[in-house]
């Protein structure tokens, strides 16, 4: 990727995690293009790990506040395209295979999301997103992309 094109990727990245306005489509064009070459190169720096699925999305380390209902107050140990690992504050009482909502906080924005649970370890829980808004899932994806900046220096 081009210099220029990094630094418009990142500009528009920064809007999307910030929410301070929408991307025009224009705009979107170029930082999902800019998304997708950040994504190539994480996932070729990942190491899977034996006995594990490659995973299709990459993760980032990423502690936003969340709520999860029913739960109550959790925040992330990690986010993804496609799922994210919660943290709550109490056990919850929700088994492998249920349905979960979740609201997450970032900068001055709500990201809403529907998901089910993958798996759970005492108070994680790890959840498969099933249902996102567009601008939401941008907004995600976004934050995402803040946490695997040193995939571009790959």
């Amino acid at each position: 990727m081009s210099p220029s094109l990094r630094e418009e990727f990142e500009s528009h990245n920064r809007l999307l995690v910030g929410g301070e306005r929408p991307l025009t489509p224009e705009e979107l064009a170029v930082w999902s293009r800019g998304r997708d070459l950040l994504v190539q190169r994480a996932l070729a720096r990942q190491q899977p790990v034996e006995g594990s699925r490659r995973r299709r999305h990459p993760r980032a380390r990423a502690r936003l506040s969340a709520h999860l209902a029913g739960c109550g107050s959790a925040f992330t140990d990690d986010v993804g395209f496609g799922g994210l690992s919660l943290r709550t504050t109490r056990r919850a009482a929700l088994r492998r295979g249920d349905d979960a909502y979740v609201k997450l906080k970032w900068a001055q924005r709500s990201i809403f999301l529907e998901g089910q649970v993958a798996w759970i370890d005492g108070a994680r829980i790890g959840l498969a997103i099933t249902r996102i808004h567009p601008e939401d899932e941008h907004a995600l994806q976004a934050v995402v992309c803040a946490g695997l900046s040193s995939a571009w220096e790959s």
